[in-house]
């Protein structure tokens, strides 16, 4: 149980930088390797839904690790999320092809306050996974 327990742990932490890597991957290519547009603005929506993710990823993360309240954890998770949705514009002003665009980074930070909806709908889901992985319970 100890060594899944580790697993897990250490899953939970690389997640979200390994998620964020695959942002960075993904801006730094060239606009000629992005999808079609299938409809107008569709851009935003993967936006917010790849900044869900790493939303999400940054919250189990800190779930796992810190013992913080949902609330707490929710907030952590959108605020570094949508730092890095920051910090990927102003990458993206620097690759060839690429622009920056305030609504971006808007709809990063849309799709990133999904894990406050989502605090408030499971407080119970993240209460019984940071128990279950508190550093004070025996392994």
């Amino acid at each position: 149980m100890e060594k899944r327990r580790k697993t897990i742990e250490i899953a939970a932490a690389l997640a979200p930088m390994a998620w964020a890597g695959l942002i960075f991957a993904a801006s730094h290519s060239p606009r000629g390797a992005e999808l079609p547009m299938l409809v107008p603005h569709f851009d935003k929506l993967v936006h917010a839904v790849v900044y869900g993710i790493l939303s999400g990823c940054i919250a189990l993360a800190l779930v796992i690790h810190t013992g913080w309240s949902p609330n707490r954890i929710a907030w952590t998770a959108l605020i570094l999320a949508s730092l890095y949705g920051v910090t990927d514009e102003f990458h993206q002003y620097f690759v060839p092809g690429r622009s920056t665009e305030l609504l971006d980074w808007v709809a990063d930070t849309t799709g990133a306050s999904w894990v406050l909806l989502a605090a408030r709908t499971q407080a119970s889901w993240f209460a019984s996974v940071s128990q279950r992985y508190s550093k004070d319970q025996p392994t």
